[in-house]
Order: structure tokens, then C-alpha cells, then sequence
């Protein structure tokens, strides 16, 4: 989306501003700048825009406003930081908004008065689940017959599949072709999401991924943290095959006799079965499992913020995934992923007999949103869903 130029007045420092509101200044001359600078419409572009917002708005958050100007200055700054956000969001969503922006102004300058106070970024988000869905039973034997029929369903299809079904209540698993190597597209998003959940000025972009798999947010986190961070993160969750290579792009999201992987095309890879144990991970930890909270390495609190974000995935486009079409009423948390070759799904379906994981994978030049959905149907009948 091309953004109208916008030219702001100089910005000048009153010098009767209060002693507390230094720091918004501080704030103000220091990432303002950065977030008014001309940005390209390319992937580049939307990635420095969104990070110069992101930096912009966390500054002005962590500073308190004391005078009443001052507070209309900090207030005036989270506004146009939003609305850069939200331009640079614009082109990543899964559905294009197409609404115009409209970049707000800045006041120029504060003066000294009383009052006002900082306001934290952490905040937490509620997850209410119920008593059904209060079990976590680790992978503890094989469902035999479903996973004959899930062989018959991946033998039938016309390109690469891979499944993965572990029913929280038993303990039984079943999978096919589950410890191949697929495409991961955004499914290693849960690397980032799980990195980045004891920081605070990080919330936004977890909140992000969670709801519709942003690039511009796990690439803001990895540049934060740093790639080896997000990587051990992936370990963590139990994504032990799994790869995050490096950045996104901004602006993106035959019969065989026996299973196979996909020709490997693409470097950020992921499994089935390691999206499974992830999503086993976060649920168990969330409900205060002690091996999963050591195994991720976070408290119980943040566990839950990671199972509410999954639970809060918007159901837009190829976001809502192949498994949530055929589930209209189910409560599901969910990581979606979607390439030119790829459309994956894993999910936590909280049903009333209790939770069940079920990982979905279809690979193959030119496949289309509906063929996938129509091959996560057969996999939500069969497993009994």
C-alpha cells in the first residue's frame, strides 16, 4: 500500500517541560525521526516502517508524561506509530483491509504541568478452557487402525502429505509420513512466539504471530534477539527437526506407493510430528505440567500467553486453516502456514470427550487452498472429530 508523504513541522523542545516528562522527550527526538523517514513500498520498506513504529510506540510507552501537554504529545505519538504499523501491516495480512490511513499529527511541543503516569506493555491475555480440556497425556502408544485409515488417506492424495493426531485424553497417537521433511512456511513461527514471551516491548509482535502469523513481527523479534535464540526456542518446543534459517518476506504469506517427503525446495523446514510435540507443549505447560514448563523454559503465566495467542488465530484466508472449516463451533488454537507449494495446519481442537492434536501437511506445485481443506476433512473424519 503506497502511503501519502507526509511532512511534519520541526519538532522543538520547550524548555519549561517538567523534569518527568525528559524522558518522553528523549523518546520523541530520538525515534520519531526514524519513524517519519520515506519508505518504499517493497519488502525492505515495510519491514523498516514497521520497525521504526514498533520502536517508536515501545519508547513512548515506557515513558511517564507529567505534564498535560506532554501526555497529548505521548498520546499523539502512539497514534502515529499505530497508523505506521498498521500501513506497513497493510500489505503482510492474509486479507488485504485495503482501508486508507491517514497518518495523525504531532503536537511540537510539551510544557510543564502536573500529572500522568507510564503505563506498562505487558499485559495478559485471559484463557478460560474447559474442565474437558484440562488433560495433557503424553505420547504413550499407537492408534493402530487410525493410522491405517490416515495411510489411506496420504497413499490417495496427488501430492506430498503428512499427518500427525495425538489425543490428549489417552495418550494414543497415530501419524503418516510424520517425521518428513515439509516446507515450514510459518509453522516455525512458534520459535519466535516462544522466544520472545518474557518481553515485554515484545508483546505486540507475539500477539501478531498468534493471530495471523506476521512476518514483519517474527522478523522484528529475530532481530531482537537474535537467530540463535529463536532456534534453541525451537528446540525447546520439542521442534527438534525443524530449521529457521533466517528472515521472511514482508508482503507474502500423484498417488505414491508409499510415504514420501516433498522435493526439498525450501530450507526452512519443519515436521508433523515436531508440530505436534510443540503444540503438546505449550498446551501441558499451560496447564502447569512441570516437565513442560522446564522443558520450554517459561513460567505457567507465560505458557498460558502462548495457548491464548494459538486460541486467538484469526479465521481469515488461508489463516483459517484446514482444519477449523469443517470444526465451525470447536474452540481451537491453532499455527497455520501457506506457500505457492504448501498448506499446513496444526491445531489443538478442544472438543467436550477432550483435546486432540491433529497436524495437517499438503505439499505440491500449484495446490490450492480448497484441495488442502478437502484433505484435512477426510483427516478430521477419521479421526473421529
Amino acid at each position: 500500500m503506497r502511503a501519502a508523504a507526509v511532512v511534519f513541522a520541526a519538532l522543538g523542545l520547550a524548555s519549561a517541560a517538567a523534569a518527568g516528562d525528559n524522558g518522553l522527550l528523549a523518546a520523541q527526538a530520538r525515534y520519531l525521526p526514524q519513524a517519519q523517514r520515506h519508505f518504499s513500498g517493497d519488502a525492505d520498506g515495510l519491514q523498516a516502517r514497521y520497525d521504526a513504529a514498533r520502536d517508536l510506540e515501545e519508547a513512548a510507552k515506557a515513558e511517564p508524561a507529567r505534564s498535560a501537554s506532554c501526555r497529548r504529545l505521548r498520546s499523539a505519538l502512539l497514534r502515529f506509530a499505530h497508523a505506521q504499523v498498521a500501513i506497513a501491516e497493510a500489505s503482510d495480512y492474509p486479507v488485504r483491509r485495503g482501508r486508507p490511513y491517514v497518518l495523525p499529527h504531532v503536537p511540537a511541543s510539551c510544557s510543564a504541568a502536573a500529572g500522568g503516569s507510564a503505563q506498562t506493555s505487558h499485559t495478559f491475555p485471559s484463557l478460560r478452557l474447559d474442565p474437558a480440556a484440562r488433560i495433557a497425556r503424553p505420547e504413550s502408544g499407537t492408534d493402530v487402525r487410525l493410522e491405517s485409515r490416515l495411510a489411506a488417506i496420504g497413499l490417495a492424495y496427488r501430492g506430498w502429505a503428512g499427518f500427525w493426531v495425538h489425543d490428549l485424553r489417552t495418550g494414543r497417537t497415530a501419524g503418516w509420513n510424520s517425521d518428513a521433511f515439509f516446507a515450514a512456511g510459518s509453522a516455525v513461527k512458534l520459535g519466535p512466539l516462544l522466544a520472545a514471551l518474557p518481553s515485554p516491548s515484545l508483546v505486540y509482535d507475539v500477539a501478531q504471530i498468534g493471530a495471523w502469523s506476521s512476518n514483519l513481527a517474527a522478523n522484528r523479534i529475530v532481530e531482537k534477539l537474535g537467530l540463535a535464540r529463536v532456534n534453541d526456542a525451537l528446540r525447546r518446543l520439542g521442534m527438534w527437526s525443524s530449521t529457521y534459517p533466517g528472515l521472511y518476506r514482508a508482503g507474502t504469506s500423484a498417488r505414491r506407493d508409499a510415504p514420501k517427503p516433498p522435493p526439498r525446495t525450501h530450507t526452512r523446514l519443519t515436521t508433523a510430528h515436531d508440530l505436534g510435540r510443540a503444540l503438546y507443549r505449550i498446551h501441558a505447560a499451560a496447564l502447569g505440567n512441570r516437565l513442560a514448563l522446564r522443558q520450554l523454559g517459561v513460567t505457567r503465566a507465560l505458557a498460558r500467553v502462548a495457548l491464548a495467542r494459538l486460541l486467538a488465530s484469526l479465521p481469515l484466508g488461508d489463516n483459517k486453516g484446514l482444519v477449523r472449516p469443517w470444526l465451525p463451533r470447536a474452540t481451537i488454537a491453532q499455527k497455520n502456514a501457506w506457500l505457492s507449494d504448501l498448506r499446513t495446519t496444526a491445531a489443538i481442537v478442544y472438543r467436550p470427550a477432550g483435546p486432540v492434536i491433529v497436524v495437517v501437511e499438503a505439499s505440491r506445485p500449484g495446490i490450492t487452498t480448497r484441495e488442502a481443506r478437502a484433505l484435512g476433512a477426510q483427516v478430521v473424519r477419521a479421526a473421529g472429530l
